[in-house]
Parts: C-alpha cells; sequence; structure tokens
C-alpha cells in the first residue's frame, strides 16, 4: 500500500556538532511505502543525475523526497528513513525531540566551482578529485569534510572515483561524496551503532547508484 503526505519537516543532514542543515525546502513530499514484505525499489531522477535502489517496506525504509525550493546549487534531496522510526516520528506530532537517523543523499549543481586554480608556474587545470574535496572544503558545515575522523579513502561509486569517511556529530555519520557531469553527490549515513538500518543498508545503496 502506498500513501502519499504532504508535510513540512526538516529531515535533512545532520553534521558535525549536532547543526541541522535546511536547505530551503519546501513542502516535502513523503511517500511511506509501508507493505508487509520488504521489497526493493528503485528510485530513477534522470533530472537529478542518478538512480539509485532500496529496501522499502514495513520492516526496511520509507522515502522522503525533497523540491529544493531555497537554493539554486541544491538540486535534489532524499532521506531515507527506517519505516518504523518514521511512523513513531510523525505520530509524536508537535513534541520536541531528536529527528530519527537516517540516509540522505544530495544533488548539488557545481556550476560556479573553480576548475583550476593558480600557482607561481601558472594556472593548473585541477582533477575531478581536486575539484570535489575543493567544493566540499567550501561547504564544510554540510560535508563535515575538514573534520573526517579518519583522511577521506578514494573508492568508486558506478565507476566514478569518489572520497568516504567519517564524520560525527549527534549521531555518528558514514559519508560518501562524488561529482559527475558537473553535479555532486553527498550521501550520508546516521546510525548510533554498526548494527542499525540505516548503517547495514548504506553500502549497498551507495553501490546500486547509477550516474546518469
Amino acid at each position: 500500500m502506498t500513501a502519499r503526505m504532504k508535510i513540512v519537516v526538516g529531515l535533512a543532514v545532520l553534521v558535525a556538532g549536532a547543526a541541522i542543515v535546511w536547505f530551503g525546502f519546501g513542502q516535502q513530499y513523503l511517500a511511506d511505502r509501508t507493505v508487509v514484505a520488504v521489497m526493493n525499489e528503485t528510485i530513477s531522477r534522470p533530472e537529478a543525475g542518478l538512480s539509485f535502489t532500496s529496501p522499502s517496506g514495513e520492516a526496511a525504509f520509507s522515502l522522503a523526497e525533497s523540491v529544493a525550493t531555497g537554493s539554486a546549487e541544491v538540486l535534489a534531496g532524499y532521506v531515507l528513513m527506517p519505516s518504523d522510526e518514521y511512523m513513531a516520528y510523525t505520530e509524536r506530532g508537535d513534541e520536541p525531540g531528536e529527528t530519527p537517523a537516517a540516509i540522505s543523499i544530495f544533488v548539488f549543481s557545481m556550476e560556479g566551482v573553480a576548475t583550476s586554480t593558480e600557482t607561481a608556474t601558472g594556472t593548473v587545470r585541477l582533477e575531478r578529485l581536486e575539484r570535489l574535496a575543493a567544493w566540499a572544503t567550501e561547504r564544510d558545515g554540510i560535508t563535515s569534510f575538514s573534520r573526517a575522523q579518519t583522511p577521506p579513502a578514494v573508492v568508486e561509486i558506478d565507476g566514478v572515483n569518489a572520497y568516504r569517511y567519517r564524520a560525527d556529530g549527534l549521531y555518528q555519520q558514514e559519508v560518501y561524496i562524488a561529482s559527475y557531469k558537473n553535479r555532486a553527490f553527498l550521501f550520508v549515513a546516521q546510525f548510533n551503532a554498526e548494527t542499525d538500518l540505516t548503517y547495514t543498508a548504506f553500502d549497498s545503496i551507495v553501490q546500486s547508484v547509477r550516474f546518469e
């Protein structure tokens, strides 16, 4: 069964220091795909430049898909929250409390991000990862790139070189960042323990990503 609701909430990336980044999202359309069986669901968004597959259902995730209205840089946002925690969160209403840990996927435009740098010997073109690192460092408030607990490791997502690192905040965070066709992609898993669904399902979701 699929129910679709319009809500305005602060589902976003929790970064180091427990800050919540709102990105200026307006109404968010929360697709609560609460089904008894767990099934894999593929989300394909050519306009955002990616697709990914995640487990969906009562014992898996519910998806919140956001349309960015307050920033030309933010192209798309998706939040995957464990369905049981999402139901408890919505039933809480206006009562204060923390937003549950979730997996967040955000897509940014890299228009205007420098493609070269000036050195003593002249202008040097930035390689893909160098440009991505510069982008992430300038936006450290949402990427926590400079506060990675260990040096970011170079990995691959759909054949594209990316960075992977761990950061801390209200929740622990496993983070991937990648760039493709002048877009930056930020993948964040928040978790308390490595047995949490947001952690155990994260790598398979990231490795299901296809850049378009």
